[in-house]
């Protein structure tokens, strides 16, 4: 239920800000290189087609009822880490991601995909290393800033 409601909140302020919002999107990965057919469920997925054009995919960690995403549950080996962090950690499920949605919506070249992971909390003594990780492997952490109005009506950058 949280879960939801956070994403919802998500999605709204990407379209607060001009943005094309798809919720809940179940993308059919297709079989190659050796990789079987698959699906994974993207939280959020918002299209800017102004300069630069940009499509964010956001999975969202609402975190309500927690102290907040801790590092050991955001890089630990558990199962469950595997399953909902996936996404950062392997870089070839981003690439069938990407190629899927540029083939499904017909994307142009020169649209920017750009992962995110969007959480309401994060543990302060860990915030800095989970957003390094993300950094080191081109993607973006989204917590209460992109909340707070940073950007500008005119803008449709989210930092």
């Amino acid at each position: 239920m949280a879960t939801e409601v956070y994403e919802q909140l998500i999605a709204a302020t990407f379209e607060a800000r001009s943005f094309w919002v798809r919720s809940n999107t179940i993308l059919k990965l297709p079989a190659n290189d050796g990789q079987r057919a698959s699906q994974v469920e993207l939280d959020v997925i918002a299209l800017s087609l102004s300069s630069p054009p940009e499509l964010f995919v956001i999975e969202c960690k609402s975190t309500f009822g927690s102290d907040g995403l801790d590092w050991n549950t955001y890089a630990g080996t558990s199962q469950t880490r595997q399953h909902r962090y996936r996404v950062f950690f392997d870089p070839v499920l981003r690439a069938r991601i990407e190629s899927t949605l540029r083939l499904t919506y017909q994307l142009p070249v020169n649209i920017q995909v750009k992962f995110c992971l969007a959480s309401a909390a994060t543990q302060r003594r860990d915030y800095r290393k989970i957003k390094r990780h993300l950094a080191q492997h081109g993607l973006q952490l989204l917590g209460r800033r992109p909340l707070r109005s940073r950007c500008s009506p005119r803008s449709t950058k989210v930092s």
